[in-house]
């Protein structure tokens, strides 16, 4: 079998559909765009349409997104000047002209095939999103990071009840610990949470030279 070397130069033109608005206007889009093209793509509709409440701690999808995805597909495929559209009115108005000019669907099956793997890298890119944020926000990543404070000589069920974040079963669980600190062994510095999950709060052991 007679290999194949692949460079830059063998990647053939880019195909470029023209398509004709009611207005008279034509607008050209590209079949492909690279695959740089494709990552900063998803990577910008990852990050302005993720939102997150902090306040009840989640992260979603917002209901904006059709009209962000209708400005990068515009930026990144055609020949339609989106450098001043930087609001949402601006998106709208996009959707607004493409609609009337009856190409909005015919602009999207233009770049379907191609966009495909733009959308991939937007769910993975999402997915990788949405779990840090979930992980950093577990009750568990909270009382890991609250127990931290145990292995200094701060009052930590004062410092906690002080805090927003933390609800009185979270004070509960940490004077269990206190007490039960100092009845175990010093050695033994785990603590069994309820469910069987257990927190390590020993300290690293360092190697000597």
């Amino acid at each position: 079998m007679e290999k194949i070397k692949i460079a830059a130069e063998n990647i053939p033109n880019v195909g470029i559909i023209t398509l004709t608005c009611k207005d008279g206007s034509h607008i050209e889009v590209k079949e492909h765009i690279p695959y740089d093209s494709k990552e900063a793509m998803a990577l910008e509709l990852a990050m302005y349409t993720s939102v997150t409440d902090d306040a009840a701690e989640i992260m979603y999808d917002s209901y904006k997104k059709p009209l962000l995805e209708c400005a990068l597909v515009a930026k990144y495929y055609t020949n339609i000047d989106v450098s001043e559209m930087a609001e949402e009115k601006d998106w709208k108005l996009l959707i607004d002209w493409l609609t009337m000019n009856g190409i909005y669907h015919e602009l999207f099956s233009a770049v379907e095939q191609d966009y495909k793997l733009v959308r991939e890298l937007y769910i993975l890119m999402r997915y990788a999103t949405y779990h840090s944020y979930e992980e950093s926000h577990t009750l568990s990543a909270k009382i890991k990071k609250s127990f931290a404070s145990l292995l200094t000589d701060e009052d930590i069920t004062e410092s906690i009840a002080k805090s927003e974040a933390v609800n009185s079963q979270m004070i509960d669980m940490i004077g269990a610990a206190m007490e039960r600190k100092e009845t175990q062994p010093a050695k033994n510095d785990k603590i069994a949470l309820d469910g069987g999950a257990v927190i390590n709060l020993a300290k690293k052991r360092t190697k000597k030279n």
